[in-house]
């Protein structure tokens, strides 16, 4: 796997995270979530 791969990975997973509230523990909530 290239290194842009995981770095998108982990942004779509973060990124979806905060959008749900912050359920991942230890992730800022997003402004306006």
């Amino acid at each position: 796997m290239q290194v842009y791969e995981i770095v998108a990975l982990a942004f779509a997973i973060i990124m979806a995270a905060a959008m749900d509230g912050g359920a991942a523990p230890g992730l800022p909530k997003l402004p306006g979530s």
